[in-house]
């Protein structure tokens, strides 16, 4: 895809009216068309038309491995660049549910802790009571032995 294309599908996306996108970047209607059917263009009409619109164009160029050449990335379509960021959203949004349920666990740990805690406390009790008892019991049978 042409870099004229990916400002024509960005253009169309944001709804601007033609003559409107025109006098923001300095041009004529007629000189848009002709940046739309483009391949490459000047550095500071792409600012522009990037700053307008709201999008950075810059990214669909890549450095290669050559000395300070510079070639168009068709790599990324605007199509891709939208579904990123839509799996980027749900990535985030699957996040915020994950930390509401890692929340509620922790929370339900320290019931659980706490129950344990109450739980053991009334058992130590129970064995201290029965202990007693035991005590109170053989106490009892001694006395009636020795009679």
């Amino acid at each position: 895809m042409k870099l004229g294309e990916r400002i024509k599908a960005v253009f169309e996306e944001k709804g601007i009216k033609l003559t409107d996108f025109a006098d923001q970047i300095g041009t004529v209607r007629q000189n848009v068309y002709r940046i739309f059917e483009r391949e490459s263009l000047d550095t500071d009409l792409l600012y522009k038309i990037s700053e307008v619109l709201g999008h950075d164009f810059f990214t669909y160029y890549k450095i290669p491995g050559t000395a300070n050449s510079i070639e168009f990335n068709e790599d990324i379509s605007i199509n891709e660049l939208a579904l990123l960021k839509d799996e980027l959203e749900s990535a985030k949004k699957e996040i915020e549910y994950l930390k509401k349920i890692v929340s509620m666990r922790e929370e339900e740990k320290q019931l659980m802790e706490s129950k344990y805690k109450t739980q053991q406390e009334l058992s130590e009790t129970i064995i201290k009571h029965l202990r007693e008892k035991e005590k109170s019991y053989l106490s009892h049978i001694q006395s009636l032995n020795r009679k």
